[in-house]
């Protein structure tokens, strides 16, 4: 998904060429930033409820089916957004997962 960190200020540069001052690279740095911040909450969701969770199995990984391809910048928005879903999805598992 990322090719390589920036060094200086330790961004993830997207796998699509894009100048960084485009547009298109403001909205593939939202969305990287946003599936960040999904992933997180995974994180911060699963341990703060951790002590009131039934002992659960994960959710199941559903292989991704690639009906079509896509021009780079756009397989780059459907990778950002396909990582945004399976957050949710684990989110989700959290909370069925509750016992109060």
């Amino acid at each position: 998904m990322y090719q390589e960190m920036d060094a200086k200020v330790r961004i993830k540069k997207p796998a699509v060429a894009v100048e960084d001052t485009s547009t298109a690279n403001e909205v593939l740095q939202a969305m990287n930033g946003i599936s960040e911040r999904a992933k997180n909450l995974v994180v911060f969701v699963n341990k703060k409820l951790a002590p009131i969770q039934k002992i659960g199995y994960p959710s199941p990984m559903n292989e991704e089916v690639k009906s079509k391809e896509y021009p780079p910048f756009f397989e780059e928005i459907r990778a950002q957004l396909m990582e945004i879903n399976r957050s949710l999805d684990d989110i989700e598992n959290a909370m069925y997962r509750v016992d109060l």
